[in-house]
């Protein structure tokens, strides 16, 4: 993650310097400390520091970073790949319950 040029990046520099959520919140710009929170969940996923969220919009989210993540590092070990790829896909599990919110027409 040290060499991850998108937000999850920033954050884990940020996080492995000692910054608290509200240190990471002004750093990033962003209006409340809500983001803050979920790319530490995000980071703490991917190092396998907890488990996947349960409640299901956290665990699509995190899902998709997951994803991303591995697209993006295609350097990572078959191995890395593999523990990466089972941590997604209990994210997607424990996201099966959320329904993306119907637009208005």
């Amino acid at each position: 993650m040290d060499s991850d040029v998108r937000k999850i990046g920033e954050v884990w520099r940020a996080l492995k310097d000692g910054a608290d959520v509200t240190e990471i919140t002004n750093l990033m710009g962003w209006a409340a400390p809500g983001p803050a929170y979920s790319y530490r969940t995000y980071i703490n996923v991917l190092r396998g520091a907890v488990p996947p969220p349960t409640k299901p919009i956290m665990a699509l989210q995190c899902g998709r970073q997951i994803g991303s993540f591995v697209r993006r590092h295609t350097e990572l070990s078959a191995e890395a790949k593999e523990l990466l790829d089972s941590r997604k896909q209990q994210c997607e599990f424990n996201a099966d319950e959320y329904e993306e919110p119907e637009t208005p027409d």
